[in-house]
């Protein structure tokens, strides 16, 4: 009578590991394996809040599994400068994943995944304060990091910083009714191909050689 018991015990256990094993990597299906691939824009503002300048260039986000439950999600932006001299807007930040979504922490600032997809989030490092938010679909990702510099003030010239990244790729099997192929705004990528290129961590900001897509138009 107890050998049945203990069998049924052990497989329905089985059953629930599974379940939610399969619920974890859903995030991976959904996230993981082709880059987002688009445009960056980016947007200065002054200590009144007047816009002071634009600029674009192309971005990309790749999430990464890095073992276990975590995955580093790594954003690219080259702007382009005005001077023929491209700026810098990508970072690195590495996160946990679950049936909740995925979530990182780096030192006091927070990013979130949501399960829906929304993006949120932020915190006070290395002298500045960032806001994340925006969505996350297979397909298609709008991401906005906004960078606010501690000390600035009415009489700094350059008090805000926001950059709005528009990415896409090819979706997963049953989501591609969701995207709209991985060329974002600036033209379908003839093929993507990745280069060994520094990107700072969010948190401590260490700059790390990563692995980052490139698009070739």
């Amino acid at each position: 009578m107890l050998r049945p018991l203990l069998r049924g015990c052990v497989a329905s256990a089985l059953a629930l590991s599974s379940a939610a094993c399969g619920a974890d990597s859903q995030f991976l299906t959904d996230y993981a394996g082709d880059p987002y691939m688009g445009r960056v824009r980016a947007i200065v503002y002054d200590g009144s809040d007047n816009r002071l300048m634009t600029r674009r260039g192309e971005g990309s986000a790749v999430f990464e599994p890095t073992g276990g439950n975590r995955a580093r999600l790594v954003v690219t932006g080259v702007i382009d400068g005005a001077s023929g001299t491209a700026g810098d807007a990508s970072f690195a930040i590495d996160g946990t994943y679950g049936r909740d979504g995925w979530t990182a922490q780096a030192g006091e600032v927070e990013m979130r995944i949501a399960d829906d997809g929304r993006i949120e989030g932020g915190g006070a490092s290395g002298g500045n304060r960032y806001a994340f938010s925006g969505r996350a679909r297979p397909g298609r990702m709008l991401l906005t990091v906004e960078l606010t510099p501690l000390d600035a003030g009415k009489a700094q010239v350059a008090s805000r910083f926001k950059f709005d990244y528009t990415l896409s790729r090819e979706a997963p099997e049953g989501a591609r009714d969701m995207s709209s192929g991985a060329q974002g705004e600036g033209g379908r990528c003839r093929s993507i191909r990745y280069e060994m290129r520094p990107v700072a961590s969010i948190g401590d900001g260490t700059m790390s050689m990563l692995r980052v897509p490139v698009c070739l138009k």
